[in-house]
């Protein structure tokens, strides 16, 4: 199940992955992270933010511990959908998790912030990556000059 909801995210089919996942949890087949990130994954590619989010939420109920790949597309899809307050939210549940955060994930993030015409919120997560020691790109500088452009 999860290749093939694998090939759906690369095909930009999430509501197929969706039916797929459904499938799984009907045959009573173990749900893992790689479905679900494949999953958000799929939905962040899709612009379809609510699903990606309601999908975060339901990993912990099933006992499924996200991957760093996960919590990223979740940020991405937050980014898409205009929600940068949840894409902060689930930049702050890595930090309380202990988890490394990913350049792509902040990058995300700030983006998210530009989106929504928080650029000051932006340039505090741009901030909080070099506290963090997290490596900055040519990505990175782009999204921050692009959220204070708005």
């Amino acid at each position: 199940f999860s290749a093939a909801i694998s090939a759906c995210e690369k095909a930009g089919e999430w509501e197929h992955a969706l039916q797929l996942l459904g499938s799984m949890a009907e045959g009573k087949v173990e749900l893992d992270a790689i479905a679900f990130g494949a999953l958000i994954s799929s939905c962040e590619k899709g612009s379809a933010c609510g699903v990606a989010l309601q999908l975060f939420s339901v990993t912990a109920e099933w006992g499924v511990e996200l991957d760093m790949i996960a919590y990223s597309a979740a940020v991405s899809a937050c980014a898409k959908g205009g929600e940068w307050k949840k894409a902060l939210q689930l930049v702050s549940v890595i930090a309380r998790n202990e988890m490394e955060p990913s350049t792509t994930m902040f990058n995300a993030a700030i983006c998210a912030c530009g989106l929504g015409g928080a650029w000051e919120k932006g340039l505090h997560v741009f901030c909080c990556m070099k506290q963090r020691e997290i490596e900055w790109d040519a990505i990175t500088f782009t999204t921050v000059i692009s959220a204070c452009e708005r």
